[in-house]
């Protein structure tokens, strides 16, 4: 009797584990990295998937070239090793990274950026950061042509490039408030050519 019961024991353990093991096996690290909080606070934030696709580009586009590693799933956002409810489906491209950091200074958070591609010149980069021990995403993607970059306390600059009638660029400041994720725009201006010129970080 104590060897059947046991053995059921086992079974039910075994029974009841299984799934968990098995999505541990299947579940990926696709991207890594580090961001500071306003306070400087350092954190690891990871995107991991169990069903992303692996693809190679077969031809060139906006947000690739031929022969580039791409990957299609749901991904999940993880901060320290743990799962946030924070997920995105947009294509993770290894080899030409969509994904990255935008650098600030101690008083704005450092925000990780997920570009997608729609033209040469039409790109939308979706910003997370970190506000009182949790990842949050801003309520708005951001048009850009180029990677936005930081322009003072909560502070996002962009540029978009119009290359159908002015040929020129528009550069708009935003201020982003953290604790709601919602943005305001402090400042635009235009600036003709293609050549991008004045637009780097502040040093403040």
């Amino acid at each position: 009797m104590k060897k059947l019961l046991t053995a059921l024991l086992i079974c039910v353990m075994f029974g009841t584990l299984a799934p968990t093991l098995a999505d541990a096996k299947t579940t990926k690290t696709y991207y890594k990295t580090t961001i500071k909080s306003a306070t400087g606070k350092k954190y690891t934030v990871s995107l991991r998937s169990n069903n992303a696709k692996k693809e190679i580009a077969d031809y060139t586009w906006a947000g690739f070239i031929e022969g580039d590693v791409l990957y299609k799933g749901t991904f999940s956002f993880y901060v320290n090793n743990k799962k946030t409810t924070l997920k995105t489906k947009k294509e993770f491209n290894r080899t030409h990274k969509n994904i990255g950091v935008i650098a600030s200074k101690k008083g704005t958070p450092q925000f990780l950026y997920i570009k997608e591609s729609f033209s040469s010149n039409n790109h939308t980069y979706s910003l997370y950061y970190m506000y009182n021990g949790k990842l949050k995403k801003a309520k708005n993607a951001f048009w850009s042509t180029v990677k936005p970059i930081y322009a003072g306390k909560n502070l996002i600059k962009v540029a978009q490039y119009d290359n159908a009638e002015t040929f020129g660029y528009m550069i708009y400041t935003y201020r982003i408030n953290p604790k709601t994720g919602k943005r305001t725009m402090v400042a635009a201006k235009f600036q003709p050519g293609s050549i991008l010129y004045d637009f780097k970080p502040s040093k403040k």
